[in-house]
């Protein structure tokens, strides 16, 4: 086992150190890790490809940046961002409601 997870507990299911409490934590943090991972990855080609048709047109960097209605923009952030956070908030309200009929 490499030097930095000895004093982790194993998740014998999975044979690997586990970080938190409950396996699935670790689980699900792997998921995100992966899903940054290609994030990244699909950043990085999308900036080269803007700059290489930057290069090879008439098109520069901040033409891109001006393609689409920025209200437009902000409506889809605000939309992604809300389907990011919709199971954080649905556990909110739900506690909220457990506090509150005790």
């Amino acid at each position: 086992m490499p030097e930095n997870l000895k004093g982790h507990p194993i998740d014998r299911a999975n044979d690997r150190p586990q970080f938190f409490d409950h396996p699935a934590m670790d689980r699900m943090m792997g998921i995100i890790m992966a899903l940054s991972e290609e994030v990244i990855v699909l950043s990085d080609r999308m900036d080269r490809m803007q700059q290489i048709i930057s290069e090879q047109s008439n098109l520069t960097n901040d033409d891109f940046n001006h393609i689409h209605d920025e209200a437009d923009l902000q409506q889809k952030h605000d939309a992604f961002i809300q389907r990011i956070f919709r199971v954080l908030e649905e556990d909110i309200n739900q506690h909220i409601t457990n506090e509150d009929s005790k």
